[in-house]
């Protein structure tokens, strides 16, 4: 099965137009994307961050609220300053962005800008034509950039049911918490509440998250917690969502080798929360448990 195209999309900050943006979304899922969206309201640093962590082939931007020229410039920069210039950069703003601001920006950096008028299977489209083909990855990175890497390679790995050495669970470093329970019973947002309390208690702590969200074969998904997780939104925190791709129980084909390796990568703390539809206790039971991490690790969000 061919690995998805993982994109994210995200609206600037003091912007809270997202109803474009969703309909996008959905197009992209509909056309077998996987889209991980961050929401509105968002800094360049934190959609610079989750392109990152999530190893995204481009970012998309919604821009209605002015500003675009700079915004979009500065996230090509962070990009590039980061050392994940790979990442591409496009976007629109319906009749906000002119055709001079356009030149202006792909002189910047940017790849494309869809104008009002363009049709949703158009964009799709050309996500699929320019970001369906893996670019040469960058050698020498950054910590989040190389753990990001290795997190994708096991998803892929996954997918062609092909054998990857993964870390013994008994010698993991990190305390694993894991929360399931029925879609909106609320655990994204405890989740976020927990990070904030772990941040605040010890300046040093780190921790990751890894997220799921449904989808079936051949198809996209919508990777929405990011969107909520308004304390996660941290340097010190390494969030990676992942989409089951047609496996049931809640959790994705690789998540147990995806686990583990977050569990021997120096977090003090890794979190992993079930997609909350039509999951089964057992796999995620599996996942979490190990001699060294506490039997009920598993928690049921209420």
């Amino acid at each position: 099965m061919a690995t998805p195209i993982r994109i994210l999309t995200a609206v600037p900050i003091c912007d809270g137009h997202d109803s474009a943006i969703n309909t996008i979304n959905l197009e992209f899922i509909r056309h077998g994307i996987e889209v991980v969206y961050l929401g509105f309201h968002r800094y360049v640093s934190d959609i610079v961050r989750a392109a990152i962590q999530e190893d995204v082939a481009a970012i998309g931007i919604s821009s209605y609220n002015g500003g675009h020229i700079d915004f979009f410039a500065d996230v090509v920069s962070q990009l590039k300053k980061k050392g994940a210039n790979d990442i591409a950069v496009f976007g629109g703003g319906g009749g906000t962005i002119t055709h001079d601001d356009a030149r202006q920006m792909k002189h910047k950096g940017v790849d494309e800008i869809f104008f009002a008028g363009t049709s949703l299977t158009e964009m799709a489209e050309y996500v699929k034509k320019h970001y369906g083909k893996k670019k040469k990855r960058r050698m020498k990175s950054k910590p989040d950039l190389v753990l990001a890497r290795k997190l994708t390679e096991l998803e892929e790995a996954a997918g062609k049911k092909a054998k990857h050495r993964t870390p013994n669970t008994e010698h993991r470093t990190s305390k694993v918490i894991g929360f399931t329970g029925p879609g909106g019973a609320g655990k994204t947002t405890l989740i976020d509440e927990l990070v904030l309390r772990f941040l605040q208690r010890n300046s040093k702590t780190c921790i990751a998250v890894l997220s799921h969200d449904p989808s079936v074969i051949g198809e996209g998904a919508l990777l929405g917690d990011r969107a909520t997780m308004i304390n996660s939104q941290d340097d010190r925190v390494f969030m990676r969502s992942m989409a089951t791709r047609g496996q049931a129980g809640g959790l994705s084909p690789a998540t147990e080798s995806c686990l583990a390796l977050l569990a021997h990568s120096g977090f003090d703390y890794v979190i992993i929360e079930t997609v909350g539809t039509g999951q089964e206790a057992l796999p995620f039971r599996y996942s979490t448990s190990s001699p060294q991490s506490r039997k009920n690790e598993s928690r049921g969000a209420n």
